[in-house]
């Protein structure tokens, strides 16, 4: 069973949260994600999935991020919200591999073409490297935009907003 553990320390960019987790020393097992709530002053919480009985000390949450913090760590325990920075398989995801590669090897359940129907599993997506998949609907989801023919490249809204 995981239990879910969220912090938010004031990280105003996913680049600056990812920065933190880098340096955090991640427990082996966990799942780590951003979380990015809409709004001029918005702050980015980080999410923790940990096995049951893995140890996890945290810095305390800032008290303007309490909310924030919260309502990340409860998304993300309800697969309604994330963007997936450590992942099962996460460390293999490099170059390019068929979609059907992407999920058997990896906890992402789905490539989907951004507000499309899902890729078929020979359908090639690239580059993996630093692919971001999100929370949908309970499955961990590789967002991807057609990059010409069969192939996919990866699509991330914090990237494009950095």
């Amino acid at each position: 069973m995981m239990r879910y553990f969220a912090v938010c320390l004031g990280h105003v960019s996913e680049g600056q949260a990812e920065r933190w987790i880098r340096g955090f020393g991640v427990p082996a097992g966990a799942e780590v994600c951003t979380f990015r709530e809409p709004g001029a002053d918005a702050h980015v919480a980080v999410t923790f999935a940990v096995p049951g009985g893995t140890a996890l000390e945290l810095p305390p949450i800032r008290p303007e991020c309490a909310g924030v913090a919260a309502r990340a760590a409860a998304g993300h325990a309800a697969g309604r919200c994330g963007r997936a920075v450590c992942f099962r398989g996460s460390g293999a995801l490099s170059g390019t591999m068929t979609a059907g590669a992407v999920v058997a090897s990896t906890a992402i359940d789905r490539v989907a073409v951004l507000g499309a129907g899902a890729v078929p599993p020979g359908g090639l997506v690239g580059p993996l490297d630093g692919a971001r998949p999100v929370w949908r609907d309970g499955r961990l989801t590789l967002l991807v935009v057609p990059a010409g023919g069969d192939t996919f490249a990866p699509h991330d809204e914090a990237a494009i907003r950095s």
